[in-house]
C-alpha cells in the first residue's frame, strides 16, 4: 500500500509540474521509479503465485536527452498500464492481498482469548467480541478458540486461492493486451 500511494503521487505531481518545465526532469525518474516497482510486483506474482506477467516497455535510447525520455516514456502503453494499475494495487489489491494474512493471524487471537487474555478484556464486567461471540468468561472464550480453530481449518484452503486472486488481479492490469502485440506485428510486418 505505502509503495503504490507513493508511486502514484509521485508521478501525478511529476506529470502535473510537465507544463512549467519541472516535470521534464523528474517525470524520467518517478517513472523508473513506478517501472521498478511493477517489475518488482511481477516478480513476486512469479514467485510466490505462479503468475507470469511479461514486462512489456518499449526501449529507451540510452542517451536520450530529458525531453525525448520524458514524453519516450508518456508514450508508452505499458507506463499507462502501470498507472491505471497503481489504484488498483492501493484498494482491491491491498484487501486480496490483506486478506489471507487476516485468515491466518486473526484465529490467533481466539486462542490467546482461550488461554486467558479474555480476562484483560473484560475487567469490569465489559463484554468483548471475537468476531461474533461475545466472551464474557472461560466458556464464551472456548468457543472464540472454537470460532479460531473454524477459520484456521478455511484458512488452509482459502489462503493460496487468494493470493491467486491477488496476482491474477495483478496480471489483469498489468499484462500486456495480446491485441496490442497483435495490432504491433500486423504493423511491423
Amino acid at each position: 500500500l505505502p509503495g503504490s500511494v507513493l508511486c502514484l503521487v509521485l508521478s501525478l505531481v511529476s506529470i502535473a509540474l510537465i507544463p512549467i518545465g519541472v516535470g521534464i526532469v523528474t517525470t524520467p525518474w518517478v517513472l523508473t521509479g513506478v517501472r521498478m516497482f511493477a517489475d518488482w510486483r511481477r516478480v513476486l506474482a512469479a514467485e510466490w503465485g505462479g503468475v507470469r506477467i511479461p514486462p512489456a516497455y518499449r526501449p529507451l535510447p540510452k542517451d536520450a536527452n530529458p525531453w525525448s525520455r520524458t514524453f519516450g516514456m508518456l508514450g508508452d502503453p505499458a507506463t499507462w498500464r502501470d498507472l491505471r494499475w497503481l489504484p488498483v494495487d492501493m484498494t482491491a489489491g491491498f484487501v486480496t492481498a490483506l486478506l489471507p494474512a487476516v485468515l491466518l493471524f486473526y484465529p490467533l487471537e481466539g486462542f490467546a482469548i482461550a488461554a486467558g487474555l479474555w480476562r484483560v478484556f473484560t475487567d469490569g464486567g465489559s463484554t468483548y467480541w471475537y468476531g461474533f461471540v461475545p466472551v464474557t468468561g472461560q466458556a464464551s472464550a472456548l468457543g472464540a478458540a472454537a470460532l479460531g480453530l473454524v477459520l484456521l481449518f478455511f484458512a488452509h484452503f482459502l489462503t493460496a486461492r487468494l493470493l491467486q486472486v491477488h496476482f491474477r488481479l495483478t496480471r489483469a492490469v498489468l499484462g500486456s493486451n495480446q491485441g496490442e502485440l497483435a495490432e504491433r506485428v500486423r504493423v511491423l510486418t
